[in-house]
């Protein structure tokens, strides 16, 4: 399941969640507490909190609000860098798994996850002998047709 939505409520019930399924999302407001309850591994960019977003004291009601999860659920967090390199992984077949960009809160940094996934495609296209390259010059201000 694949969620991507600007919600700031939830917009899956943990419930719907079947055994070895993955549920990737963008933001943490569009996830509900069964969810956070019912996955195995919760892969998150950081265990840190993120809050550059707003000044301390400022921040929106719907971003002050934001889900802190308690230890329970934090035991079983992941950071993507140590799933990308097999330290956390699923451990068996029927596990449910969860991706949510920023942790639980407003996403940051959310390049990270694109770019990581981006990278397992190219090494697999790569590996294929499929793909071509592009050219640099296509991604720069320099390029004109």
């Amino acid at each position: 399941m694949a969620l991507a939505t600007n919600s700031h409520a939830p917009v899956i019930d943990g419930a719907w969640l079947v055994p070895g399924q993955h549920i990737g999302s963008v933001q943490g407001h569009e996830l509900d507490w069964a969810t956070l309850e019912r996955a195995d591994l919760v892969g998150v960019r950081s265990r840190e909190e993120a809050t550059f977003h707003h000044a301390p004291g400022h921040a929106p009601v719907e971003v002050a609000e934001r889900k802190r999860p308690d230890e329970r659920i934090r035991a079983k967090m992941a950071e993507l860098g140590d799933i990308v390199i097999g330290k956390a992984h699923r451990t068996s077949p029927e596990d449910i798994t969860l991706f949510t960009g920023g942790g639980t809160g407003a996403s940051s940094g959310l390049g990270i996850q694109f770019t990581a996934v981006a990278h397992a495609v190219h090494e697999a296209v790569r590996a294929a002998g499929e793909g071509h390259e592009v050219p640099t010059e296509w991604f720069t201000e320099i390029y004109k047709p």
